[in-house]
């Protein structure tokens, strides 16, 4: 079964599934804060898949490849968008994204970077956050949130906007060859020797991906959910900033 409901109701969704269905992928993030509790949500012991579509982009594919093996020494991670841009035709103030009082805001919005953050280098030892509205738009909920973040031989920076006119959303990871950066919006991965591999595709493309390895895993054909509920909401709780 498919939970792709707004954030705010899949709790009670889930409470109301009870045991009705035998496997389930929710749409991200699992709740809209970190307060809830998987025993709440009854999801323990279920096989369940929360979405993470991020993590099956061809660039972030050749990017992880392209890591294999390699000793990172920090990496920088940034989405910058305009929010009035998100959704043509419709009017920007008035989607959760902009109001708090609905669960809307840039951190929770952009969960995807500590996500696949975590996906490549698991999680960190420790991890500040520094977030709030600093733009002028029509925004009840935070625009800016940014982060800094210590593994055992590498930091990390994540940087989340609403503001920035144009769409950037990029990866930089700095090794001892160079620098490898995969850049999302462009559909490319620059090798620390500055070649380039092109990994433009269709946006849904990933989600095809992502759906294919759901089925597999509904089927029985792979034990293990690729983000089970209880890495889902690990990652949920730091990327609101709470203590690890």
């Amino acid at each position: 079964m498919f939970i792709t409901n707004p954030t705010n109701l899949h709790l009670e969704t889930l409470q109301q599934l009870g045991g009705k269905a035998d496997t389930l992928f929710i749409e991200k993030p699992i709740f809209d804060d970190g307060l809830h509790t998987l025993e709440e949500a009854g999801l323990v012991g279920r096989r369940a898949q929360v979405a993470a579509p991020m993590r099956y982009c061809g660039a972030f594919l050749a990017l992880k490849e392209e890591l294999a093996g390699r000793r990172v020494y920090s990496t920088r991670l940034l989405c910058s968008s305009y929010l009035p841009d998100w959704r043509p035709g419709v009017d920007y103030r008035k989607v959760y994204s902009a109001r708090r009082e609905m669960g809307g805001g840039v951190t929770i919005d952009l969960i995807h970077e500590w996500d696949y953050l975590v996906d490549l280098f698991g999680f960190p030892l420790e991890s500040y956050n520094l977030k709030g509205t600093y733009s002028d738009l029509e925004v009840t909920s935070d625009d800016l949130s940014v982060y800094i973040a210590r593994y055992p031989q590498m930091l990390a920076e994540i940087h989340l906007d609403y503001f920035g006119r144009s769409y950037r959303r990029t990866a930089e990871c700095f090794v001892q060859q160079g620098t490898i950066t995969a850049d999302f919006g462009a559909g490319t991965l620059t090798r620390a020797d500055g070649s380039v591999l092109c990994c433009e595709e269709p946006v849904n493309q990933r989600y095809l991906r992502e759906m294919d390895d759901f089925l597999d895993f509904a089927q029985g054909k792979r034990a293990e959910s690729a983000n089970p509920p209880e890495m889902a909401l690990r990652v949920l709780r730091l990327t609101l900033g709470e203590p690890l």
